[in-house]
């Protein structure tokens, strides 16, 4: 008899087990799977998915993004700031529908030398510096060179200056441009030719060594400088300069003399009708 009672007994266990399972099962289909949108914004970066489609409660898989001139710091919750995540984050959607992570970046940090061209530094400042990507050059040093005069520090054609934004992904040179002192007022070939469209009359008047004649004249709203030279041979054509608004905008070799003191009414016939 207790042998049978025994067997009874684990009877009903297993059928009470098996119908606690059949419950459970059915609980959880009658459950739905929360399914959702990640959305990867790479934050000025390339590459990988931008989206994909996740069920809730599974973790996180992250496209390979990378960016010229960063280091890629990590996925955040936000562009600036925010919760870092990684792939043990748990999805939760929070009832969103969608949930947008960020890939946030260090900018690289870059040297910068300076290329003197055969000018010198003032005593104990190095020959470089160091920059970061997408910030600015900052501070310069003024570099000095016997017979001539700094006009600043050049990337190719262009300026470089302690505002200027750094736009290059590498390490690299800036170059110190320099025009050379003229030796008198009137003008030698090789100064003439040292006078580039777009020079200011302070520095022409450096690389020239002087003033010959000039004058100046407001017109439409432009201001107008002329130099004069006489050629320093004596025998040679003179030159004619004219800036605008201090720039140089032309010069021309010739016979000038006849207008030596009538500059300022040659700017004005020559230019009147120029805006």
């Amino acid at each position: 008899m207790r042998t049978l009672y025994l067997l009874n007994r684990l009877i009903s266990i297993i059928v009470i087990a098996t119908l606690f399972a059949a419950s459970a099962s059915s609980a959880a289909a009658a459950t739905p799977t929360v399914k959702g949108t990640i959305v990867y914004d790479a934050n000025g970066g390339v590459g990988g998915e931008t989206a994909r489609n996740i069920s809730e409660g599974t973790t996180l898989i992250f496209p390979k993004v990378s960016r010229t001139g960063y280091t890629k710091k990590g996925w955040f919750t936000a562009k600036i700031g925010g919760v870092e995540v990684d792939k043990k984050t748990v999805v939760n959607f929070g009832g969103r529908g969608i949930v947008t992570y960020y890939a946030q970046w260090t900018a690289k940090k870059l040297m910068l030398k300076y290329n003197l061209d055969k000018g010198r530094l003032p005593s104990g400042t190095p020959n470089y510096k160091e920059i970061t990507v997408d910030g600015t050059y900052g501070k310069l040093p003024v570099p000095m060179r016997s017979g001539h005069k700094f006009l600043g520090w050049y990337s190719g054609s262009e300026k470089i200056t302690a505002s200027t934004k750094v736009t290059k992904t590498r390490s690299h040179n800036i170059t110190a441009k320099w025009i050379k002192q003229g030796s008198g007022s009137t003008i030698t070939d090789a100064e003439y030719k040292r006078l580039k469209i777009g020079i200011s009359p302070d520095d022409a008047k450096y690389t020239v060594g002087g003033i010959g004649f000039s004058a100046k004249k407001t017109i439409n709203g432009h201001t107008y400088i002329v130099y004069l030279w006489n050629a320093a041979s004596g025998k040679g054509k003179g030159t004619l300069a004219v800036f605008r608004d201090g720039e140089l905008i032309r010069k021309s070799k010739g016979k000038y003399t006849h207008l030596i003191g009538k500059l300022e009414e040659w700017i004005y016939d020559e230019y009147y009708d120029v805006y």
